[in-house]
């Protein structure tokens, strides 16, 4: 964890344990450690270092930095009062969008 905090591009490290607590995700879908990169910084390294023939009709999944968290998202139809409460009361994630989607609308 302190080599890669070390990295240059490298705005945190975490362990598993305190990752998956802080960022809501199942412990067990989690490693030994997360880095995570600044906003001008891309984790990984190049495709042609991986056999990626595996993901034949599928993409490579990447996880952002913490800089691309904020995502909006719209509705075509209005809130209830419930949701519309929700909104401004917690940080709403990315997956949210399902619920409000499925459940928030008048």
């Amino acid at each position: 964890m302190d080599a890669a905090a070390r990295i240059p591009g490298v705005a945190l490290v975490l362990d598993g344990a305190s990752a998956a607590a802080r960022y809501e995700m199942p412990p067990e879908r989690e490693g030994d450690f997360i880095a995570v990169a600044d906003t001008y910084t891309v984790i990984g390294s190049r495709p042609d270092e991986h056999d990626l023939t595996g993901l034949t009709g599928h993409r490579l999944r990447s996880h952002g930095g913490l800089s691309e968290q904020p995502v909006p998202f719209m509705l075509s139809r209005p809130l209830n009062a419930t949701y519309r409460a929700i909104g401004k009361n917690r940080r709403l994630r990315n997956f949210d969008i399902f619920d409000f989607a499925l459940n928030g609308t008048v």
